[in-house]
């Protein structure tokens, strides 16, 4: 199926959203093995295009059972893998984003240190405006 978006490059300084579930979550801890392939790549959600942590978390098929970090863009490019926007149609997410490479266990200790909590599991977004 072809897509209505156009690809686009995500400049470094911009934020990407990942979904956590609950059985990556340990004692409060995020465990390594979260940041895994499906599908060929890490699937995490562009800010440009979904501008809230709350948003990244409804897409979930159990919102509840799931926490959301972000990874700044350039910082993930550092690991290195691959950044790359890849809005999805079928699901009409323009906010799609694959990261592409190895997930090697050294890739996941630097990615351990990079993330930021944005919402815990079961935790509601507070607006800090």
């Amino acid at each position: 199926m072809t897509t209505p978006w156009q690809i686009e490059s995500i400049p470094d300084s911009d934020l990407l959203y990942m979904r956590i579930h609950k059985t990556f979550v340990i004692d409060g801890e995020l465990q390594p093995g979260v940041f895994r392939d499906h599908d060929g790549a890490m699937s995490v959600h562009w800010q440009k295009y979904c501008p809230s942590p709350s948003l990244a978390r409804a897409r979930a098929r159990h919102p509840e059972d799931n926490g959301i970090i972000s990874l700044v863009a350039g910082r993930v490019r550092k690991v290195p893998l691959g950044v790359d926007h890849d809005p999805d149609a079928t699901l009409g997410d323009r906010s799609h984003t694959n990261v592409r490479g190895e997930k090697t266990a050294e890739a996941r200790v630097r990615l351990l240190g990079i993330f930021e909590w944005c919402l815990r599991i079961g935790q509601r977004e507070i607006d800090m405006g």
